[in-house]
């Protein structure tokens, strides 16, 4: 087998695999809210979080080769990996609540830096004299990210009370 057509198979495997999560978690809800399943703090809190992770997916591999509008790349990458995320808690919910989602972050952030390195290694890059990324930095660089998004939720979090609140 030619190393192309490897490399080609496990690309396909992985984007499989990926649908597959996101099918698996789409009923998932494992964060019970109050009357609406959508508030408004919500809805502006976790998209702002992910921006920033995808500013830091950005700024951390600046220097390597990587696809043109890496930014929106990522902020795809969401629309599968936090469906699976919701899945992963929802599988866990028999567990410790801070183990679950230490678990679910875990394979959050393997998956993602996983998809990463698969989007920066095979999708055209946008600068062809620049090195790909390896896998290992592609797995820090996706726990910086998420250490990123993470830290702030919660100032984000004070920010929305302070601007919106009436």
């Amino acid at each position: 087998m030619k190393n192309s057509d490897m490399q080609n198979s496990i690309f396909r495997i992985g984007i499989a695999a990926a649908i597959f999560i996101a099918t698996f978690s789409a009923q998932a809800n494992p964060i019970p809210l109050p009357e609406k399943p959508v508030t408004p703090e919500i809805s502006f809190l976790i998209p702002v979080s992910i921006l920033l992770e995808a500013i830091c997916w950005v700024f951390l591999l600046r220097k390597f080769q990587r696809p043109r509008f890496l930014v929106l790349w990522i902020l795809g990458m969401h629309l599968i990996t936090f469906p699976a995320f919701l899945g992963i808690l929802k599988f866990l919910d028999t567990m410790r609540p801070a183990t679950a989602v230490a678990l679910g972050e875990t394979l959050v952030v393997l998956v993602e830096g996983y998809i990463v390195f698969l989007i920066c290694n095979y999708v055209r890059p946008s600068r062809q004299n620049a090195r790909s990324p390896s896998l290992a930095r592609c797995w820090l660089v996706s726990l910086a990210g998420n250490i990123c998004s993470a830290a702030a939720f919660p100032l984000l979090a004070r920010a929305h009370d302070s601007i919106f609140s009436y």
